[in-house]
């Protein structure tokens, strides 16, 4: 794995992939599909002192060993997240964890991300709580891939339990209109007051 960027950060790796779900599943309650693979608290603890969750282990979604032992880089070169585009889009209508979650726990998943020995992400407009979902949104020539896309979203969500019936098509314009951060948030108490808490 070649080191990039000039900033210790390693091009390509994915570090994100166990520590997303995990936070998910400890601030919502939430096991359906995938995420009855972070179902246990004590993972938690692994997440923040070990780069993967899964390093070898067994999954019990996917019904196989997955995953490896981390790489000798240095823990900062690795990148958390408590959300991000996959997590959040991939959910039935993209609702962002400060749609799901109450401000305190909103506040616990940053201290907790900001707090590792990783390099936090902040997912676009996290860090002042923003409201607007980040839905799935394709824009395909080819009508008959759009289709299948389409009816390959709605089976992954029933896959959690979560109603096809509430997932966009992914085709319409309209989703990734909506899936515009709204700047205009930070005027407002609330989100200025996330905003601030999280950046200083």
């Amino acid at each position: 794995m070649q080191s990039g960027l000039g900033l210790g950060l390693l091009r390509g790796h994915r570090a994100t992939v166990d520590q997303s779900p995990l936070l998910h599943v400890t601030l919502t309650g939430e096991r359906t599909g995938y995420y009855e693979d972070f179902a246990a608290y004590e993972l938690l603890g692994k997440a923040s002192r070990e780069v993967w969750v899964y390093d070898g282990v067994w999954s019990r979604h996917r019904q196989k060993t997955r995953g490896r032992q981390p790489t000798d880089h240095p823990r900062h070169a690795f990148v958390v997240a408590a959300q991000n585009h996959d997590q959040v889009g991939n959910r039935a209508a993209g609702e962002r964890l400060s749609a799901v979650v109450d401000e305190g726990r909103l506040k616990a998943a940053s201290a907790l991300l900001l707090t590792t020995p990783f390099t936090p992400l902040l997912f676009q407009g996290e860090e002042w709580a923003a409201s607007t979902p980040f839905q799935y949104f394709t824009d395909r020539a080819d009508p008959g891939l759009g289709k299948n896309v389409a009816e390959g979203r709605r089976r992954e969500v029933a896959s959690f339990g979560w109603s096809p019936i509430e997932v966009p098509d992914p085709q319409d314009p309209s989703n990734f209109e909506r899936s515009k951060v709204d700047r205009d948030e930070l005027e407002e108490p609330y989100h200025r007051g996330m905003f601030t808490g999280t950046t200083t």
